[in-house]
């Protein structure tokens, strides 16, 4: 749900930039900026939250200490 909101809001930003004249003099200029920065902040802020992965154990394993 969250991707394809992702998806349609940055389509929405490139349609707005590369798109017809009619839809750049609707939209005002600030709403398509505040899109893209939020899209912006909510992938940086999921990059922050993500978990480290899980530190390998060095140890033998005990398939290794059997033999």
């Amino acid at each position: 749900m969250v991707t394809a909101l992702r998806v349609a809001l940055a389509l929405f930003v490139l349609a707005w930039i590369f798109g017809p004249y009619e839809l750049r003099t609707a939209v005002p200029v600030w709403l398509a900026f505040l899109i893209a920065l939020g899209l912006e902040v909510h992938f940086f802020a999921g990059a922050l939250r993500q978990d480290p992965p899980p530190s390998r154990d060095r140890r033998p394993q005990m398939v290794d200490r059997e033999r």
